[in-house]
C-alpha cells in the first residue's frame, strides 16, 4: 500500500544509525473514534513501552537513534530520556540528531526533547509526562488554525499561525503528552506525525490495506472538526469522513461535502446506524449516517462507480464504532 506525503523521505532509513527501536503497541484505528473536544491547549505524541531490537523494514522508518559519541551531553541526555522511559523516534534519513532534557516548568518535571534535520526542515519533538494536557511547544503565536480532537483515546490537537505549527497528542491514560514542531505548514507536519503514529502501532488513517494516495486531513466544516482520510482503491477515489455533534435530530447533518441531487436517494444501515444514501448510476455517490450514542458523524464519497451496494460495502468495511462492536 502507497504512503502518504512524505514516503520517500521516511523510507530513507541509515543502517549505521540503527541501535534499538520501539515494539510498536497494538495496532489501533484512531480516525474511526474521532470524538470532537474542545478548550485543550497542548499535547502531542504518546507511547511509552519498553525498547525492544526490532529490524529495519520499510514498514518501520523510525529508529530511535543514538547521537554521536562526540557529543557528551545529548549521549548523556538521550541515556537519561530511556531511564525516565520516554521513546523519541526520528526518520531514519534525518542529520543533526540532538537530544535534551527541557525545563519547561512543569511541576519540576523534565521534558524529553529531540531535534533533527530531515527533507531541508528542522524537526523537534518533545515529551512530558503531565497528568493533563499542557502546552510544551514553546510557541507563544496567535494562532490562525486552532483545531482539537479525540482518537482513541488520545486528545489530539492542531495549531497553525503564519509561521508555525505544531501537531499534538495526549494519551490520560499514560499521562505523557507529545509535541512535533517544524515549520509553518501544519498539514504536512500532520502527515509526518501520521508516519510516526503508524510506525509506533496506531494507524490514524483509515483505508484498506491496498489502497493508494492515502492523505490525512483535519478541518472545519460548519462549526465542526472533521477528521478525513482519502485513498485510491481500484481507481475510486474515496473520502472518509468523521465529527462530533451534539445534536441529536434525525435528520443528522450531512459532513461529505458532496453536494448536488443525484438520480437515487433511500434510507438504510450501515451496522446499526441510521444512514442516507445518494449517487448517480456509475457516478458519484455519498453515505452518511449518525452513531448516536458517541455522538459522532459519518461520511462515505466515492468519485464514480456508485451504488447501494459498493457503498455499503465500502462503509461497513470501514466503520470501527467508537463505543466497541455493540451499539
Amino acid at each position: 500500500m502507497n504512503s502518504v506525503l512524505f514516503q520517500l523521505l521516511m523510507r530513507a532509513v541509515d543502517d549505521d544509525l540503527l541501535e534499538e527501536v520501539q515494539r510498536p503497541a497494538k495496532k489501533v484505528r484512531l480516525w474511526p473514534r474521532l470524538v470532537g473536544i474542545a478548550g485543550l491547549a497542548a499535547a502531542c505524541i504518546l507511547i511509552v513501552i519498553s525498547l525492544y531490537g526490532w529490524p529495519h523494514t520499510e514498514e518501520n522508518p523510525f529508529p530511535i537513534k543514538s547521537p554521536p559519541a562526540t557529543d557528551e551531553a545529548s549521549e548523556a541526555a538521550f541515556a537519561e530520556i530511556q531511564r525516565l522511559g520516554y521513546t523519541l523516534p526520528v526518520p531514519g534519513g534525518a542529520r543533526d540528531v540532538s537530544y535534551a532534557l527541557v525545563d519547561g516548568g512543569f511541576d519540576d518535571m523534565p521534558m524529553a526533547e529531540v531535534t533533527y534535520k530531515s527533507g531541508g526542515r528542522v524537526y523537534s519533538c518533545r515529551a512530558l509526562k503531565a497528568q493533563q494536557a499542557a502546552d510544551i511547544s514553546g510557541l507563544d503565536q496567535e494562532w490562525t488554525q486552532s483545531l482539537d480532537w479525540k482518537a482513541g483515546t488520545l486528545q489530539m490537537q492542531l495549531r497553525q499561525s503564519d509561521t508555525d505549527a505544531w501537531v499534538g497528542w495526549y494519551a490520560p491514560d499514560a499521562g505523557i503528552q507529545w509535541c512535533l514542531r517544524g515549520g509553518e505548514d501544519g498539514l504536512s507536519l500532520l502527515h509526518t506525525a501520521q508516519e510516526l503514529l503508524d510506525t509506533l502501532g496506531y494507524g490514524v488513517a483509515v483505508a484498506p490495506e491496498q489502497a493508494e494516495d492515502i492523505l490525512y486531513n483535519a478541518f472545519e466544516l460548519n462549526g465542526l472538526t472533521v477528521g478525513e482520510t482519502e485513498f485510491v482503491l481500484d481507481g475510486v477515489r474515496y473520502a472518509y469522513r468523521m465529527a462530533q455533534t451534539w445534536a441529536v435530530d434525525q435528520d443528522f447533518a450531512d459532513i461529505s461535502g458532496l453536494d448536488g441531487s443525484f438520480q437515487h436517494e433511500l434510507e438504510g444501515e450501515i451496522a446499526w446506524c441510521p444512514a442516507r444514501l445518494y449517487y448517480d448510476d456509475g457516478g458519484a455517490g455519498k453515505a452518511v449516517w449518525f452513531d448516536v450514542v458517541p455522538g459522532l458523524l459519518y461520511s462515505l464519497s466515492m468519485d464514480r462507480d456508485a451504488s447501494e451496494e459498493a457503498l455499503l460495502e465500502m462503509a461497513n468495511q470501514l466503520f470501527a464504532p467508537a463505543q466497541g462492536d455493540v451499539g
